[in-house]
């Protein structure tokens, strides 16, 4: 995992999904990783990284990217109901 073992692991897990498992429970890699170089051992990291790695799935496709506030306006109207009038109480 190169010379330091933590931005390695860190950019091991920036490929994978945010969710472990059926489910969906947080995916702790990074923060165990950090534990560990706390802890004086980075030379435990690079071999925990390729056990729990395998048991993880990859990183989701990117979302679209943000729209801006106009191109939001412009879709407004496909995007809101017709409004009815409310009855007025007599």
């Amino acid at each position: 995992m190169g010379v330091n073992a933590l931005d390695d692991a860190l950019t091991v897990f920036a490929a994978t999904a945010p969710e472990y498992g059926p489910l969906g429970l947080s995916n702790h890699g990074p923060m165990a990783a950090e534990a560990l170089a706390g802890l004086g051992r980075p030379d435990a990291i690079e071999p925990w990284v390729r056990r729990y790695r395998d048991r993880l799935a990859e990183a989701p496709p990117p979302a679209d990217p943000p729209r801006s506030t106009k191109q939001v306006h412009q879709d407004a109207p496909a995007l809101v109901p017709p409004t009815y009038p409310i009855p007025r109480r007599r």
